[in-house]
């Protein structure tokens, strides 16, 4: 009976094992077909960056066309049969959208602000209206702008990026330019949300933002 006993106690051990083995690898061989190994890869793609003024400075129909070609076609907003069935968003493009709508916001109050000056002062300092700003600043609200700031804090925090970035020797200080590190593959994630995109809009900003 004792040796009965042992030989069904390792069997169901054995039994056991091959199960959570089982679930283990079916469950990652899941994520990778149904999920095309995107949304749940770490990174592996090696990128060193370089400042690119196009994204920093005054908002111009080139620049407004650069950020666009960030975003893919659905804005982001797909359906999935396992993951969305309801219809989600990718984090990443409304992370992006957000920068670009502070980027506006803060561009079109120092031309207000110039404007302003150049209206009160006794000397004209030869700022005129730039509409093209303008039109893209009424676009923002200071709502959507404050929930940018936290939202974008937030995404900052979540994705907690562990790259290491070398100093400078003479100053000490560090930009982050000229340093190589691991990012995901940012096309692969735009391919994915076009092939499951719900709709068919491809604009970074709204016709009124009111998140």
């Amino acid at each position: 009976h004792g040796s009965r006993a042992i030989i069904l106690v390792t069997l169901y051990c054995t039994i056991g094992l091959i199960c959570i083995l089982a679930g283990f690898f079916l469950g990652r061989l899941s994520k990778s077909t149904s999920l095309d190994g995107v949304l749940w890869s770490e990174g592996d793609l090696m990128q060193t960056w370089e400042p690119n003024n196009t994204f920093s400075s005054h908002p111009t129909p080139e620049s407004e066309a650069a950020w666009q070609s960030l975003i893919p076609e659905g804005r982001g907003f797909i359906t999935h049969p396992i993951l969305a069935p309801h219809g989600k968003s990718i984090a990443v493009f409304h992370e992006l959208h957000c920068l670009h709508g502070i980027q506006i916001a803060y561009y079109t109050a120092l031309h207000n602000l110039s404007l302003h000056s150049s209206t009160y002062s006794s000397k004209d300092n030869g700022t005129s209206a730039d509409n093209f700003l303008l039109s893209l600043g009424a676009r923002t609200h200071l709502s959507h702008i404050q929930h940018c700031f936290d939202y974008v804090r937030q995404a900052l925090l979540c994705a907690a990026d562990t790259n290491l970035e070398e100093p400078d020797p003479e100053t000490g200080k560090t930009n982050g330019w000229g340093i190589t590190r691991r990012c995901k593959d940012y096309k692969a994630v735009v391919n994915w949300a076009e092939k499951w995109k719900n709709n068919e809009a491809h604009t970074i900003l709204g016709a009124e933002e009111t998140h």
